[in-house]
């Protein structure tokens, strides 16, 4: 069977085997524009980049919640963000929360999330939340290795074409925050989640597992 695989904020993005979806279609925080498109637990796979930066947190959480309904068991949302702990402060304040450029595009930024406050919401919508490209509280720049963009496509990710134009506009290297959501197994969303790791208590296993 052909897995459902879906862009949410595509922005006319299109790309073989995944249906793509602009604001016009689904409203990412409504249950009722959900529900006439989907049903629950029938979708293989999420993307949403550079979306949850124009909701608040409150619109954020619910937004997980609706993909986290609509995913099936061990279905993925891989979620890109500005990263607010950006080695580069000309890149947080091009992405930060009252940005001029934002503000005339009519696409204002709501938020500024970095890889805790991320994870906290894709958590607090019950996903198993694993990092992939982030910046630590030292602002150190970290990449996981094993990922593939067949899971989701991220055009704004760490060294892509679309990355390095950016970097030239913004004046520093451009990356997003990267983060999967794991929609867990039904047995195991009862189970307690694994407590938050600091960066200074990361180790090689687990440096880039938050919850699971």
């Amino acid at each position: 069977m052909e897995k459902l695989k879906v862009i949410i904020g595509a922005g006319g993005t299109k790309r073989d085997g995944w249906v793509s979806l602009d604001e016009s279609d689904l409203d990412i925080t409504s249950a009722a524009a959900w529900s006439r498109l989907f049903v629950p637990a029938s979708i293989d796979a999420i993307v949403c980049e550079h979306v949850f930066e124009h909701l608040s947190y409150a619109e954020g959480t619910q937004a997980a919640r609706l993909c986290l309904r609509y995913l099936k068991p061990l279905g993925v949302l891989r979620v890109a963000v500005p990263d607010g702990l950006h080695s580069s402060a000309d890149y947080v304040e091009w992405v930060d929360v009252g940005n001029w450029w934002n503000e005339w595009t009519n696409e204002p930024h709501k938020v500024l999330y970095n890889y805790l406050s991320l994870s906290r919401v894709l958590k607090s919508a019950g996903f198993a939340v694993r990092l992939r490209e982030w910046h630590d509280a030292r602002r150190v720049f970290h990449q996981c290795d094993g990922w593939t963009l067949e899971d989701g496509y991220i055009a704004r990710r760490h060294g892509s074409a679309w990355s390095q134009m950016l970097s030239i506009v913004v004046g520093g290297t451009y990356t997003s925050l990267i983060a999967d959501g794991i929609k867990p197994l039904e047995s195991e969303r009862t189970m307690p989640a694994r407590r938050y790791l600091l960066p200074s208590q990361h180790t090689r296993s687990d440096e880039n597992l938050l919850t699971f």
